[in-house]
């Protein structure tokens, strides 16, 4: 699986704020309410596909690479 991280630093005017999609191998989209990685949770972000993360950046990349996800970057959002 991928976990793809987005940026969203400006929209909330500079703020460290990131974003996390999940895909399966296949490049689909992943369609949960909400994701438990390890004992951490992503939390779905209403009308979107995408994630917010209830810690740091760096502490949602340790959890998804010690739980065998691909990590990319992706897009300003």
């Amino acid at each position: 699986m991928t976990a793809v991280y987005h940026s969203r630093k400006k929209f909330y005017n500079g703020i460290d704020i990131y974003w996390y999609e999940f895909l399966f191998d296949d490049g689909t989209n992943m369609k949960c309410i909400d994701i438990t990685v390890g004992y951490r949770h992503f939390l779905k972000v209403p009308t979107t596909k995408y994630y917010e993360f209830g810690g740091t950046h760096e502490d949602a990349i340790k959890v998804l690479t010690e739980n065998g996800f691909s990590i990319v970057e992706g897009c300003e959002l």
